[in-house]
């Protein structure tokens, strides 16, 4: 699933990262579980912003996120490429990048070459964190692919985690939908707590707003600023960090696998495929009067 499982000229730079001390993995705060604040409220509330990047430098900000590398960094079918291939930024977006052929695979054809971002701080739910994207799948897009925003902690071979999933599979379905999930606590074996949410009429391949509510009695999956889902239970409770990729999954995601997208054996046969990020934000809630 969304997870690990087995311009530059006169632009001006405006990634942004604040530090503070109410949003910190230091300061984690607690609350006892009480019913979930309305959005409306949460947002009247104010909010602290943790880290804002809205991709307006000529590269990834590596201050605010690094690569996944080593353990964890082949998801089905796809080894996500390392560091040392640079992710591209432009017009102010972030282009997440697959490709059919891995020139790193231990066999030609064995596997695809993803890309994947993750967040150098740790995030502590406190009283309540917020972390939102706009995401888009950039069109050629095959089926069999997934493209993520998600929290992700692991420890002692289970996870926390918190997913939003836009399949390929369902790009002309004619019905836009999106994969939300919840794993708290669990072994890898475990599905999770998953559930289809409605897309705008316009699919994934324009850009929408995602956004997830991590609150002491409940997850919330925001689509365009509405509440798409609520879950009350089985909050997860430890520091995650934030997370995005671009992946091909293997059979045992059965919503998500397509037999027809298969990994190029030579560098002649490679189709390069996007998933753009426009700005990821992250930001304590307020607590509501």
């Amino acid at each position: 699933m969304g997870k690990h499982k087995t311009t530059n000229g006169q632009r001006s730079y405006l990634s942004t990262f604040v530090y503070l001390m109410a949003g910190c993995l230091a300061c984690g705060g607690s609350a006892s579980p009480s019913a979930p604040t309305p959005p409306q409220a949460l947002a009247a509330a104010g909010s602290a912003v943790l880290l804002r990047d809205d991709f307006n430098g000529p590269a990834l900000d590596t201050s605010l996120w690094f690569v996944p590398t080593g353990e964890g960094s082949f998801l089905g079918r796809t080894q996500i490429r390392p560091p040392t291939q640079a992710l591209q930024v432009a017009g102010g977006v972030l282009r997440l990048q697959l490709d059919t052929f891995n020139p790193t695979a231990r066999v030609p054809g064995d596997s695809f070459w993803g890309s994947e971002i993750a967040s150098r701080m740790l995030f502590d739910r406190g009283a309540g964190l917020a972390f939102r994207a706009r995401v888009r799948l950039v069109r050629p897009v095959p089926p069999g692919l997934v493209a993520s925003l998600f929290s992700y902690a692991t420890r002692g071979g289970v996870r926390d985690e918190i997913d939003f999933e836009m399949l390929t599979n369902d790009v002309d379905a004619g019905a836009p939908r999106i994969l939300t999930n919840l794993f708290t606590n669990d072994p890898f074996s475990v599905p999770g707590r998953r559930q289809f949410v409605t897309l705008p009429a316009s699919g994934p391949t324009e850009f929408t707003e995602l956004e997830v509510q991590w609150m002491t009695g409940a997850v919330r999956w925001l689509v365009n600023g509405s509440v798409s889902r609520e879950q009350t239970m089985g909050v997860p409770t430890e520091p995650m960090s934030v997370r995005l990729n671009f992946w091909a999954p293997d059979q045992n995601f059965a919503d998500a696998f397509s037999a027809m997208l298969q990994p190029a054996a030579s560098v002649t046969g490679n189709r390069t495929f996007f998933y753009e990020i426009d700005w990821v934000e992250i930001r304590r809630l307020g607590t509501p009067p």
